[in-house]
Formats: structure tokens, C-alpha cells, sequence
């Protein structure tokens, strides 16, 4: 019958058995080949002390942040037919880390709207604030007609030295069949851009990214 993949299902806790998992929450046991662990640090630090402790300890100490990321459509021609990606300057009111726009052929746009992702720091703000912002960086922008945001406790790994190293010590600790991505769809940082900073540099509070 070949493979088949369970998404976004809720995990308490993963008890290794064999070469599979036993999947637990309250509304009963999975077994399966494989789990991906698509959450920000502390939940899968939580999961992972009775598994793999070492790596749970790992993940524990990858600095993290609140993240929101806003998804909106905006009418118009899209003037980036490739699409664009923007990194911004956090310690900017509203502090917004980056965003990018998808290109005229990708297929989850719509004809005639130009469709943005925003990424901020936190989770305090609302919408009005990141469209005033959006528009002094995107000229023209018209109010969007349709938006959505996905916020993400902790689902952002903030870059500091060491911190590519540290996921791949995470990865050589995990068995076989488990997987941590960090937070689904932010994934899990930076890896090797991240590499050779200065120690104690933090982007979070850094003149370095300002515009």
C-alpha cells in the first residue's frame, strides 16, 4: 500500500520501540516508521528528555525567540516578477527580521496580487502596524484583501557562534527514524551562516542590520 504520512498531529510523549515509535496523546497510541519533529525548542526539548536526553539538552540551549509571520495578498500587477527577499533591521519599531515576496510563476500566488510574507519579532502586533511599516519599504503597496498570520512561540533559533555546530551534534545523537526541524515551516536556524560571529553578538540588538 506504500508509505503514508500523518501531519500535524498533537505528540505527549514517543517511546521507542524496536526500529518504530509508539506516537502517545490522549486520544491514543500511534506506531510508525518515523516522527519529524516539527516544533520550536522548548516542546521538543520536553519530548525528547526521555529519549534522547543529551539532545534534549542540546536544543535547550539554542537561544530562541517569539516569531509572527504574517502572510497577505495585495491587488496590482506583482513589479518582482522573480519575487524579492528583504532582510530588515530588528530594533526597528516594528522589529521585522525580513520578508519576501513570491514570484509571478509560483503556483501558490494568485493572478494579479502581489503575495508577501512578513516575519517579526514577538507576538504583540497586529496587522495594521506591519502594513504601515510594509509600505515604507514597498512603494505603491495598496491595503491587502486577504491576511493571515502564523504565530510561533519560540519557533525562531536566534544565530550565534556555534549554533551549526550544535544542531548537527543534535542530529548525530537523534536515532534512527526521528528527526527535530525546529518550528514547522521556520525550521531550525541559520546552520553554517551562522558560523565565525563575533562571541556574544546578537542580532536582536545589533547596529549592524539596520538600513
Amino acid at each position: 500500500m506504500g508509505s503514508r504520512l500523518n501531519v500535524g498531529r498533537s505528540v505527549e510523549a514517543l517511546v521507542r520501540k524496536g526500529e518504530a515509535w509508539d506516537v502517545w496523546n490522549p486520544e491514543g497510541t500511534v506506531r510508525v516508521d518515523g516522527v519529524v519533529l516539527a516544533l520550536p525548542v522548548e516542546p521538543a526539548a520536553r519530548l525528547l528528555e526521555g529519549v534522547v536526553p543529551e539532545a534534549a539538552a542540546l536544543i535547550r540551549e539554542v537561544p530562541s525567540a517569539d516569531l509572527m509571520c504574517w502572510h497577505s495578498r495585495h491587488p496590482g500587477p506583482n513589479p518582482w516578477p522573480r519575487g524579492f527577499h528583504l532582510a530588515a533591521a530588528p530594533g526597528q519599531a516594528p522589529p521585522v527580521l525580513g520578508g519576501i515576496s513570491l514570484a509571478q510563476h509560483d503556483r501558490r500566488g494568485v493572478d494579479g496580487c502581489l503575495q508577501l510574507r512578513t516575519y517579526l519579532q514577538g507576538l504583540e502586533w497586529d496587522w495594521p502596524e506591519v502594513e504601515a511599516w510594509l509600505g515604507t519599504w514597498v512603494p505603491g503597496l495598496l491595503p491587502a484583501v486577504q491576511v493571515r498570520v502564523l504565530p510561533a512561540p519560540g519557533g525562531f533559533a536566534v544565530p550565534a557562534p556555534g549554533h551549526g555546530d550544535r544542531c548537527r551534534q543534535v542530529d548525530r545523537l537523534l536515532p534512527s527514524g526521528l528527526v527535530w526541524t525546529g518550528a514547522g515551516r521556520l525550521g531550525a536556524g541559520l546552520g553554517a551562516l551562522t558560523e565565525g560571529l563575533p562571541e556574544g553578538w546578537n542580532p536582536f540588538a545589533s547596529p549592524r542590520l539596520r538600513a
